[in-house]
């Protein structure tokens, strides 16, 4: 063992995935922000897509029944895959969505 000891570690999982869930919650605001004020309109649906993701992620990872595994650590690398493909695409398409 390493004896790190880690948010889950000192607050455990329940404490933690709230401490979570209210970091991601705080993009929010600022996405709304950001649409009225006219920034970054051609990529508010990858920033969304993004926060959902963060929601998914978080509820996925502090499950009880979680088992931690290469295919769950694929899922988290690969969001900025996901994230990177759609906003240049976006970028390419010229999409302007709002």
């Amino acid at each position: 063992m390493s004896r790190v000891r880690t948010l889950p570690v000192l607050l455990g999982r329940t404490n933690t995935k709230k401490i979570l869930f209210l970091y991601n919650s705080t993009l929010i605001p600022w996405l709304v922000v950001a649409c009225c004020h006219g920034f970054f309109h051609k990529y508010l649906l990858v920033i969304g897509f993004s926060i959902a993701w963060g929601y998914w992620q978080i509820g996925q990872f502090c499950r009880a029944d979680a088992v931690m595994g290469n295919r769950l650590d694929l899922l988290v690398d690969g969001e900025w895959i996901l994230i990177a493909t759609f906003a240049s695409l976006f970028s390419l398409l010229k999409l302007n969505i709002f």
